[in-house]
């Protein structure tokens, strides 16, 4: 293909790319003129809103509405018991109130208990599941970090378009909570160091927005949701040449950061994944050498506790949790070569065990669950080079199957898996 053509069609993706930004930005318009104008009507008489509420998603699940008439065309009203027992309409307060609230209200009802174990499993099941893959580096000597987002529907294996970050990030944290997607720290590039600014994005709006900054600038650091709070560990400082054990927390209910007890030695590109109300920090390098060790910190108590070692040490390791067990994937091992190795913990016996082998070597890769499924994606491979290529681990069958590549090449970014609302 000849330098020209190449040319033209760069400018196309771009042009492209900028057009969709555009549409995001006027369905996030639209969405928020279509709210204002409901309210206004509402106001002024014009508009019962509960109605409306009732008659649209009646239009959306007609089989919800219940018993129809032979004589009468308009929906008959419904029992509350047969509505909340419909599987979308199930699917949809789960989605909407999360596991804690569920498994706090299932003892009221058998029925309900009942329909929350279908529903529950299936919604994990990658239905509603979607996974994000946030900037990092594309390898490219030089060239700045990463602003862009790719987002996967796992269950019919198809990309998305995501709005693009504010500013690009490779080495960024990030995690989980009341319903938007919290980026944190990184580097735009290696030169200018770590940064302390945060983003969040509005998984219902799907629009970027600033968060409260961290207590301190972090690129590498690790990170976990548990207890309803983001802990970010360790990392580089924002002089490259700082590395950290502190962790610091965000809570989303005050919108601040808070210090908390730091990690047990200094720990920068570790593994992180989160089991009930632990948090375990995995590998990583202590500024003297690769380290194969794990901690866990429990939320409740506030404290660390050692676990026992993996069975290698890794530095930037891809790790995720998939039905309760924590995998840790690849990374770079003690002769700075790429790993395929996978290592498994069983929080309940405190035991590491190997599962099977990635297709190919991998450090700096991303990884995340969804259908009960372990999923990992690009990375920097055997020869050096930035991967685009994903692969998903089935722990049923021991194997690994491939997916769909990113459009990106991409190493040192984040992963994370969204349950959303459609």
């Amino acid at each position: 293909m000849s330098d020209r053509r190449l040319e033209r069609l760069h400018r196309i993706i771009l042009k492209q790319q900028s057009d969709i930004s555009a549409l995001w930005r006027e369905t996030a318009a639209c969405r928020e003129e279509f709210t204002l104008l409901c309210d206004c009507l509402a106001d002024s008489g014009s508009l019962q809103l509960s109605s409306f509420l009732s008659r649209l998603h009646k239009g959306r699940d007609p089989h919800v509405g219940a018993l129809k008439d032979e004589g009468d065309r308009r929906f008959q009203p419904s029992k509350f018991s047969t509505v909340i027992l419909t599987e979308n309409v199930a699917s949809r307060v789960h989605v909407f109130a999360g596991p804690s609230i569920i498994g706090a209200v299932t003892p009221v009802s058998r029925a309900i208990c009942n329909i929350c174990g279908d529903v529950w499993p299936a919604l994990r099941e990658l239905r509603f599941v979607r996974l994000y893959i946030c900037g990092g580096d594309a390898g490219d000597p030089g060239e700045s970090a990463l602003n862009s987002v790719e987002c996967l529907r796992p269950a019919t294996h198809v990309w998305e378009p995501v709005p693009d970050m504010s500013r690009g990030r490779e080495g960024a944290a990030a995690g989980i909570l009341a319903g938007s997607l919290y980026v944190c720290g990184g580097r735009s590039d290696y030169q200018k160091g770590a940064v302390s600014a945060v983003e969040r994005l509005d998984l219902q709006a799907s629009c970027w927005q600033a968060a409260e900054p961290m207590l301190n600038a972090r690129a590498g650091a690790a990170a976990g949701t548990v207890g309803g709070r983001l802990y970010v560990c360790g990392g580089w400082g924002e002089d490259n040449e700082l590395m950290m054990s502190t962790v610091e927390c965000y809570s989303p209910f005050d919108g601040h950061w808070a210090a908390v007890r730091p990690m047990s030695c200094i720990r920068v590109m570790s593994g992180a994944g989160a089991i009930g109300e632990a948090l375990y920090i995995c590998g990583g390098n202590d500024g003297k050498g690769l380290l194969d060790s794990v901690e866990a910190f429990t939320a409740g108590s506030g404290a660390w506790r050692m676990m026992p070692p993996m069975s290698q040490c890794r530095v930037a390791p891809a790790a995720a949790v998939v039905a309760g067990m924590l995998y840790v994937c690849g990374g770079l091992g003690e002769h700075n070569q790429a790993l395929a190795s996978v290592d498994c913990l069983d929080p309940n016996t405190r035991t590491w065990s190997s599962a099977t082998q990635m297709s190919s070597p991998r450090a700096a890769a991303m990884a995340a669950s969804a259908g009960s499924r372990l999923w990992v994606f690009g990375g920097r491979g055997a020869n050096n080079n930035c991967l685009n290529l994903v692969e998903y681990f089935d722990p049923v069958s021991g194997c690994w199957a491939p997916a769909p590549s990113m459009a990106q090449r991409r190493m040192f970014a984040i992963a994370a898996m969204v349950i959303s609302a459609t």
